[in-house]
């Protein structure tokens, strides 16, 4: 997934893709656009998980808070 921010016109990527170009699952894709709707787990274990193993804060616009805030 690509934001991109309007002030400085930065890409920023988060959210990964497999080699034969799938992206992996998430819990929920909580976007307006829903573009990856079909790879949401809604598993929470899973979520939490995730988030014991990403427990830093990096920033508002760092691919981690995105991913946080948009895929998890």
């Amino acid at each position: 997934m690509t934001i991109k921010l309007v002030r400085k016109k930065k890409t920023i990527h988060f959210g990964a893709i497999k080699k034969d170009g799938t992206p992996y699952s998430q819990f929920k894709d909580s976007t307006n656009l829903k573009l990856y709707s079909k790879y949401d787990t809604n598993d929470k274990e899973r979520r939490k998980l995730y988030y014991k193993r990403h427990n830093k804060n990096y920033g508002k616009y760092s691919a981690d808070a995105l991913s946080k805030k948009y895929l998890w």
